[in-house]
């Protein structure tokens, strides 16, 4: 993984534990209670990068199971064990920090741990399906190059010959056929 994605990575499930630690506040004074903004950010940022370590795995099954029917409903089953796991796991390590288990455990968290869990698995296939749309635009604009190039070159062959050249090399990972690194 590049540096820069673990930056952003990190820095995005922070913004988001940043964001709540405040709502933590808000909601603590409006109802009378009080709250340090130590503590509002120590459960934030526990639950949240519950989340980033989570993701990977969830990137990962994401990518496994896809987006057919039986995908989705494996998914809501997965989300629900990942997510009880998930608020148990962070409980207990609030618990052992110091807070009581009455402050850190809430069925009201349910439903935005399991929206949590599909918004990973929603931004996984976007990312995916926006690289492989890149990737097609790439390969055509590599077969029209060959195209121009045939028709400008009529000795290198036919034009379905370089758009096959072109395609081919794009199927087995490389350049297109006869196109040298660097061309």
């Amino acid at each position: 993984m590049k540096a820069r994605t673990i930056f952003l990575t990190i820095g995005g499930w922070t913004f988001l534990a940043l964001l709540f630690a405040l709502q933590l506040r808000v909601d603590a004074s409006y109802s009378g209670r009080s709250i340090s903004g130590r503590q509002a950010l120590v459960l934030s940022l526990a639950g949240w990068y519950g989340w980033a370590l989570l993701s990977p795995l969830i990137i990962w099954i994401a990518r496994r199971l896809g987006t057919t029917r039986r995908a989705i409903a494996l998914h809501v089953v997965i989300a629900l064990v990942i997510t009880f796991l998930k608020i148990g796991l962070t409980t207990e390590i609030l618990r052992r920090a110091g807070f009581s288990p009455r402050t850190t455990f809430s069925i009201a968290n349910l439903p935005l741990n399991f929206l949590t869990y599909a918004a990973i698995v929603a931004a996984t296939h976007a990312i995916d399906t926006y690289r492989r749309g890149a990737e097609s635009r790439a390969l055509l604009t590599e077969v029209r190059l060959e195209l121009l190039k045939a028709q400008l070159e009529p000795g290198r062959g036919s034009d379905a010959d370089a758009a096959q050249r072109a395609a081919a090399g794009h199927a087995r990972g490389g350049r297109a056929a006869g196109n040298p690194p660097g061309r």
